[in-house]
């Protein structure tokens, strides 16, 4: 597995269906490799899912029809340009907020380091980021002040954990830290998490 790929594996029913139509329809998506001239042979930048199927498909298979995968291989990559290839390649996978706010994040970094090595990038970053995610730019800057202003360990663990949605991180993010922890005392005491009128009220009273 490619070390620079954070996003979650498919669900094991997931991988089985994806299975089941590989073996009824052939790979229909070429992996996509990078040469890795270092350790020799080539890294995954996309395909994980699609490669454990096929392993799984060899293994019960008798015959070396599943051996050989078609790959598509990119040209030699910098780490930064890596890790932006391997975000470009999922640009269609369904994410959830806190995963499009790792890729905000990663992708920022990236582009920084790109840009730091002399690379042109013409436009802001900000704008380069919001087109790659494919959301207005809006949107990437509340998931931006959620990554660095929900600074409460309770409340930011609901976050990550998926059990706070995003409106209501997003208020709790806009609010100072003596009264995140202030709410989050509140939270406790009434045995559950705040909604976004919850917050607003906090806010105001």
């Amino acid at each position: 597995r490619n070390g620079k790929n954070f996003y979650p594996a498919l669900s094991l029913p997931e991988r089985e269906t994806l299975q089941e139509s590989i073996e009824a329809n052939g790979l229909l998506e070429p992996l996509t490799v990078v040469q890795d001239k270092l350790l020799g042979g080539y890294r995954l930048i996309s395909g994980h899912n699609r490669l454990w199927a096929l392993q799984n498909l060899h293994a019960a298979c008798e015959t070396d029809k599943w051996q050989m995968a078609p790959c598509r291989v990119l040209s030699e990559l910098t780490e930064a340009q890596e890790q932006c290839a391997i975000i470009e390649a999922n640009r269609q996978r369904k994410k959830d907020a806190q995963t499009l706010a790792e890729e905000a994040r990663r992708l920022t970094e990236a582009y920084v380091k790109r840009k730091e090595a002399g690379e042109e990038l013409p436009g802001r970053i900000r704008d380069r980021v919001a087109e790659a995610l494919q959301v207005s730019s809006t949107k990437l800057a509340q998931l931006n002040a959620i990554k660095e202003n929900l600074c409460v360990p309770g409340f930011k663990r609901d976050w990550e954990e998926r059990r706070m949605n995003e409106s209501v991180a997003y208020e709790i993010s806009k609010l100072p830290q003596e009264q995140q922890y202030r709410l989050l005392d509140w939270s406790i005491d009434n045995h559950r998490t705040p909604t976004v009128q919850d917050v607003e009220n906090f806010a105001a009273g």
